[in-house]
C-alpha cells in the first residue's frame, strides 16, 4: 500500500500505467503534468481515498483544468475526502481584454464550495509582457516576480493587486511605470487598476486607452 506519492513530467504514458482498481493512496503530488484534463479526471477517479493533492500544469491548452464548477463537481462526487488541494495552472493568450478573462476564470472558483467548506482560496494573475495567464492556490506562487508585473485578483475577498517588480526597480518610489499597449481598458477595468493601485506607487502609464 502508498500512502504518499511525487511524480514529475507526468504524461499520458505515466498515466496510462493506473490500475484497474481504487487506490488506496493518500497524498499525491504531480508536477509538469501535461494530461488533458479528462485524462487527468480518469487517473484521480482511481484515487477515492486521496486527502492531499497537489497538481501542476505549466503553460497548457485552455480547458477544464480552469473551470472550478467542474473541479467542484469532480471532487464531490470522486474524491470526497479530500482535505487539502494545492494546485498551479497556466496558458498563454493574446486576448486584448485581460480583465475580463480574470474575471471570468475567477468566479469558477469563488462559490461557497471553495470559499466556505473547503476554504481553498485561488488567486488568477496575468503575467504583463508575456500574455500568461495564472490560476494558483494562495500558498504557490511558481513564477519569480523578479523583472515581471502581475495583475492578480483574488477570490477570497475579490480584491485586485500588482505583484512583482520590473528590472530597473527602486524600493524607495515603488513601481513608477507599466506598458498597458495593446489592452483595452474601459470603465471597469479602470475602476479594478485604481483598486489595485492602493497599495502600489504607480504614476505612469504607457500607452493608455
Amino acid at each position: 500500500m502508498v500512502g504518499t506519492l511525487n511524480i514529475w513530467d507526468f504524461t499520458y504514458t505515466n498515466a496510462s500505467l493506473a490500475g484497474k482498481h481504487p487506490s488506496l493512496l493518500t497524498s499525491l503530488t504531480i508536477n509538469n503534468c501535461t494530461l488533458p484534463m479528462e485524462h487527468i479526471e480518469s487517473l484521480l477517479s482511481q484515487t477515492p481515498a486521496l486527502n492531499y493533492l497537489k497538481l501542476i500544469s505549466c503553460e497548457r491548452t485552455f480547458d477544464t483544468i480552469f473551470d472550478g464548477y467542474n473541479w467542484e463537481q469532480f471532487i464531490l462526487n470522486k474524491l470526497s475526502q479530500l482535505n487539502q488541494f494545492e494546485y498551479f495552472f497556466s496558458f498563454t493568450s493574446t486576448i486584448n481584454n485581460y480583465m475580463k478573462v480574470l474575471n471570468h476564470v475567477l468566479a469558477s472558483f469563488q462559490t461557497p464550495f471553495w470559499l466556505q467548506e473547503k476554504r481553498w482560496f485561488t488567486i488568477c494573475g496575468y503575467v504583463f509582457g508575456f500574455e500568461i495567464f495564472e490560476l494558483h492556490t494562495t500558498k504557490i506562487n511558481m513564477t519569480d516576480s523578479d523583472n515581471l508585473i502581475k495583475f492578480e485578483k483574488l477570490a477570497e475577498n475579490n480584491t485586485y493587486r500588482f505583484v512583482g517588480q520590473p528590472s530597473k526597480y527602486d524600493s524607495k518610489k515603488g513601481l513608477n511605470s507599466l506598458n498597458l499597449a495593446k489592452h483595452q481598458i474601459g470603465d471597469q477595468e479602470a475602476q479594478c487598476l485604481a483598486e489595485a493601485l492602493k497599495t502600489n506607487n504607480v504614476f505612469e502609464f504607457d500607452d493608455f486607452y
